[in-house]
C-alpha cells in the first residue's frame, strides 16, 4: 500500500487566497490609471470623450435624413394643394376674380332638369361605338319607345350590366338575354351571367318587368336567385340554360305571379322537380321537353301537382313514345260493362277481376290473369290508374282547354 501524500500547507499574508490563473488565454490586463500615474509620475490620464450624435457619414443617419426629406416634401405638397383648394377671403378677391366665380358655382344648386335627366342619354353613352345602330336607337328613345329600344338592344346582343342598369326605372316589360343556339363551337360570352343579371337584384326596381328570356344562356342556381326580388315576373324561359332542380327552388317565390315556365332541354331536371312545380298555383303553361322526368313522375304531376287549367306544352320524348303506343299497354277504349274507375276495384269479386284483366290482356300479353285476389286487385288497379293519368296527360297536352 503506497504511503499517503502529505498535504502541503501554505500560509498567506492577510489570509487572502491567491487567484489561480489559467495557463491558457493569458491576456495582459491593462494597467489602471493609478498604476500608470505611479509609474510615470504624471497626472491622471484624460478620459476619452463620450460619443455624441452620429456623424454625417453614418449609414443610419443618412437614411433617417432621406426619410425626413421625403416626409417634408409630401407635407409641403399637401399644404400647397390645400391652400389652392380653399377659396380666398372676399377681401382678397377682385370682383371679376375667377375664384369668386368658382365658389359661386359650387354653392349654387343643381337645376332640376339636369337632376331628372332621361335615361335615354345614358343609353346612348353606352352604345356610342355602334354608329350604324345608334341612330335608330336614338329615334326610339326620343319617341319614348323604351320597350322597342330594349328589343332592339336584344336583337343586336348589345346588353351590358351598365346598360341594363339604365333600364331599371323604366317601363320595360320584356327582357331578352338569350344566346344563339350552339353550333358545337366553343365561345366565351362577353359578360358572365352572374355579372349580367346582377342589376336585376335591385329591390323596388324593374317594377314592370314581367318576361325574362334566358334561352341557351348558361346560368347557375345562384344566377336564378338574382331574379327573386322581381315583383311582376310572369313568364320565365330557361330553355337550355343547364339548370338543375336546385334552381327551381328560387322560382317558388314567384308562385303568385308566374304563369309560364319553360325548363326544356335541361337534362339535370328529374322527378324531384315535382316538389317545386306544385306550389306554382297560377301556372298556365309548362314546357318539359328534354328533361329527365320519368313517365310515373309525369303521371303524378298531371294528376296531383299541376294547377287547375295548366297546360303541358311539351313533354319528354320517351313520354311521347309511350302515349303514342298506349294501345299496346292496356285497353284504351273500355266497353260498357267493364270497370274504368280504379277506386271501384277493391269491391270487385274474383270472377269480375279476372274478366276485366282478360280484356286488357288482349292488348298486352304481359298482363297476367291468374293469382290471388290481392294480386289481381293490385294488377287491375295499377292498369286503370295509369290509364287515367295518361288520359289526363293527353287532355292537358298541347294548346287548348283542359
Amino acid at each position: 500500500m503506497p504511503p499517503k501524500r502529505t498535504r502541503k500547507l501554505e500560509i498567506f499574508a492577510d489570509s487572502v487566497a491567491p487567484t489561480r490563473s489559467s495557463p491558457r488565454n493569458k491576456r495582459k490586463q491593462p494597467d489602471s490609471d493609478a498604476t500608470v500615474a505611479a509609474e510615470t509620475g504624471s497626472g491622471p490620464t484624460p478620459k476619452r470623450p463620450a460619443l455624441g450624435a452620429k456623424t454625417a457619414n453614418s449609414r443610419d443617419t443618412k437614411r433617417r435624413r432621406e426619410a425626413d426629406t421625403k416626409v417634408d416634401a409630401k407635407v409641403g405638397a399637401v399644404k400647397h394643394e390645400t391652400a389652392e383648394s380653399l377659396p380666398l377671403p372676399a377681401s382678397q378677391l377682385a370682383p371679376s376674380s375667377p375664384h369668386n366665380t368658382v365658389s359661386q358655382k359650387a354653392t349654387s344648386p343643381v337645376p332640376v332638369s339636369k337632376a331628372a335627366h332621361k335615361q335615354g342619354s345614358e343609353i346612348r353613352k353606352h352604345l356610342e361605338g355602334h354608329s350604324s345602330d345608334i341612330e335608330h336607337l336614338k329615334s326610339l328613345i326620343d319617341e319614348d319607345e323604351i320597350q322597342e329600344a330594349s328589343d332592339f338592344v336584344s336583337l343586336k346582343r348589345l346588353w351590358t350590366p351598365a346598360l341594363l342598369t339604365t333600364f331599371a326605372d323604366t317601363r320595360i316589360a320584356k327582357l331578352d338575354l338569350s344566346s344563339p343556339a350552339s353550333d358545337g363551337s366553343f365561345s366565351i360570352p362577353a359578360f358572365p351571367s352572374t355579372q349580367l343579371l346582377a342589376p336585376l337584384f335591385s329591390p323596388n326596381r324593374f317594377l314592370k318587368l314581367s318576361t325574362i328570356i334566358l334561352r341557351n344562356t348558361t346560368v347557375s342556381s345562384d344566377d336564378i336567385a338574382l331574379l327573386r326580388v322581381l315583383p311582376s315576373l310572369a313568364v320565365l324561359d330557361l330553355t337550355g340554360t343547364g339548370i338543375s332542380n336546385l334552381a327551381l327552388h328560387y322560382i317558388v317565390c314567384h308562385r303568385h305571379t308566374l304563369t309560364s315556365l319553360n325548363i326544356s332541354n335541361n337534362p339535370s331536371i328529374n322527378d324531384e322537380a315535382r316538389l317545386t312545380i306544385r306550389p306554382l298555383h297560377r301556372l298556365k303553361s309548362l314546357y318539359l321537353r328534354g328533361t329527365n322526368l320519368s313517365l310515373p313522375a309525369l303521371r303524378r304531376l298531371a294528376l296531383d301537382d299541376l294547377a287547375p287549367g295548366c297546360r303541358l306544352l311539351s313533354i319528354p320524348a320517351h313520354a311521347i313514345t309511350t302515349i303514342n303506343n298506349l294501345h299496346e299497354k292496356y285497353c284504351v277504349e273500355i266497353p260498357a260493362g267493364y270497370i274504368e274507375d280504379p277506386d271501384k276495384v277493391d269491391a270487385m269479386s274474383l270472377l269480375v277481376l279476372k274478366r276485366n284483366l282478360e280484356l286488357h290482356a288482349k292488348c298486352n300479353k304481359d298482363v297476367q290473369v291468374t293469382g290471388t285476389k290481392v294480386e289481381l286487385v293490385h294488377r287491375l288497379k295499377t292498369l286503370l290508374e295509369n290509364r287515367k293519368a295518361d288520359q289526363k296527360i293527353i287532355a292537358i297536352l298541347g294548346r287548348g282547354e283542359a
